[in-house]
């Protein structure tokens, strides 16, 4: 079935079937958006995205077989304009500055609201940075300190050294 072009296709990849069940029954019925594919982890997450080129991809961090970090990395060494919102349990510090480095564009923790989940995929598909003020609070005290000292991908500590131009701009 063929979606008129105006809406905002998105893949889904987490490896809990039922956080997948309620991703795609939350983006249902919302005019703008539906979902294009469902994986279960970053292998699928990158053949998946291969196959489909959605708008967006909603990704969890951790995941058995490839986590989310690395498939974000394939993701954007396959297509450098992929849109990649992270949405995972995985709060600290370090994990947003790695998801940021990686080259997503948005991070929200699971417990996020609906309203919060559209927003940022809507936002995120139209090529902008999304954080809500906590993760934003977080990824800032993390390039305070350089967090990088916990071995994650911001090992230069510096901003402008983790993040991309555009990334750097908006924060």
């Amino acid at each position: 079935m063929s979606q008129p072009e105006q809406r905002i296709s998105v893949l889904i990849v987490d490896d809990h079937p039922l956080m997948r069940e309620a991703l795609a029954a939350a983006l249902e019925g919302e005019p703008d958006l539906y979902v294009c594919g469902i994986a279960g982890n970053g292998q699928q997450a990158l053949h998946q995205y291969t196959e489909l080129h959605p708008h967006v991809v909603i990704m969890d961090l951790m995941m058995p077989v490839r986590d989310g970090i690395s498939a974000i990395t394939d993701i954007l060494r396959f297509d450098p304009g992929a849109r990649i919102l992270v949405l995972t349990s995985a709060g600290g510090d370090e994990r947003i500055v790695q998801a940021m480095a990686a080259g997503a564009l948005g991070y929200l923790l699971k417990d996020a609201e609906r309203p919060q989940i559209l927003a940022g995929i809507r936002r995120v598909a139209e090529g902008d940075i999304y954080l809500p003020a906590e993760a934003t609070s977080k990824l800032v005290r993390a390039l305070q300190r350089g967090a990088g000292d916990a071995g994650g991908a911001a090992a230069a500590g510096t901003a402008a050294d983790i993040l991309s131009r555009r990334q750097y701009n908006v924060l």
